[in-house]
């Protein structure tokens, strides 16, 4: 009996996975050792009493901030396809609600300048529509590098470092600096760290612990001072397709249910 209700657990799990994903960064499609579609779906419990007595300016620092909590029942869309020899990625994302909704294209170019070494370019546009705002867009430049030692791993990003529009401030976006560093302590175990700094905000980090079953199964545990304060992930990847869950928490925001499939060809 104990082992049939854990086995309608599990599959309770995995149906429920199939509904919600993961947002990642376009580097990570052309940073991968394949040609592959991702197909990321998210949904996102905001608490709506975020929206009462809540002026413009704070409306606009919330959602600059809390990049990927939208708002109550959102979801999201990204499809990510790699082309020239891996090196280039173009993703389009679409949020769809009520109070607030975003289209956006990015593209993104890796050069390799020496054997581990990466400097990786971004260009976004963004069209967003908030309730009783009107439709607005900006559009902004990120531009990094990545360096690969094997075992180790160190990047940093300069985020919108040329920007300009209306849909976050006057100005643009604000430009923000982050930071990535990892270590393989194990074939089996992976730590990383990442710190992010914004323009007029303290600085956020995140630990990230990564533990690899065999060729199959991975287990994903985050902490930290960013918006979604802890996660909890399960990665499945068989041959040619991977499943990517997490689940997170934020405070004071509620908490996000993400699933992810990637396609390799």
């Amino acid at each position: 009996m104990i082992k049939l209700r854990i086995f309608i657990l599990i599959i309770v799990f995995i149906s429920f996975t199939l509904v919600s994903a993961v947002r990642s960064q376009p580097e990570d499609a052309a940073f991968d050792g394949g040609n592959y579609a991702r197909l990321n779906i998210e949904r996102v419990l905001f608490h709506p009493a975020l929206y009462h007595d809540i002026s413009k300016r704070q409306f606009d620092a919330y959602f600059t901030r809390l990049y990927g909590l939208r708002e109550m029942e959102t979801r999201s869309l990204l499809l990510m396809l790699p082309w020239s020899k891996k090196r280039f990625c173009l993703s389009v994302t679409s949020f769809g609600g009520k109070i607030y909704s975003e289209n956006g294209i990015s593209c993104v170019s890796v050069l390799p300048v020496m054997s581990g070494l990466w400097i990786t370019s971004e260009l976004s546009w963004t069209a967003v529509t908030i309730s009783g705002y009107g439709r607005m867009s900006d559009f902004a430049v990120t531009q990094g590098v990545f360096y690969d030692l094997s075992r180790y791993e160190l990047g940093f990003r300069f985020l919108n470092i040329i920007s300009g529009g209306d849909a976050h401030t006057r100005n643009g976006r604000n430009r923000a600096f982050q930071l990535r560093a990892g270590a393989s302590l194990s074939p089996a175990f992976k730590i990383a760290i990442g710190v992010l700094q914004e323009t007029g905000y303290p600085a956020l980090w995140v630990l990230e612990n990564r533990l690899i079953l065999g060729e199959i199964l991975g287990l994903v545990a985050e902490i930290g001072a960013n918006p979604s304060q802890y996660a909890f992930g399960i990665e499945i990847k068989r041959r040619t397709v991977q499943f990517v869950y997490h689940l997170k928490q934020h405070p004071d925001l509620g908490s996000t249910s993400q699933f992810g499939v990637s396609y390799r060809f």
